[in-house]
């Protein structure tokens, strides 16, 4: 018997569902660590999406340093990656 359209889109679905979650990059772990008060392991996701020079990951690492969330707080470091992140922001436009 030939399995059906329904039944290989079926299981197509979950088989997505089951791998969606390990398909998310750091940053999107960042965020999700950040909704369960996490700041720790925010960071460590946030420090790894910095390294791909992703604008938001970097914009966001500024403000950790500047309120001290998951990081100690450090306006130097707040300034240098929000600077980063407008850069990388204004250059991929």
């Amino acid at each position: 018997m030939k399995p059906s359209i329904k039944s290989l889109l079926a299981t197509l679905v979950v088989f997505l569902s089951l791998i969606a979650p390990g398909l998310a990059g750091p940053y999107e772990d960042a965020m999700a660590a950040r909704s369960r008060s996490d700041y720790a392991k925010a960071a460590v996701f946030i420090h790894k999406a910095t390294e791909q020079s992703h604008a938001q990951a970097q914009y966001s690492l500024g403000v950790a340093y500047a309120e001290g969330m998951g990081v100690p707080q450090d306006n130097a470091q707040a300034v240098r990656w929000c600077r980063k992140a407008a850069t990388s922001t204004a250059s991929s436009i």
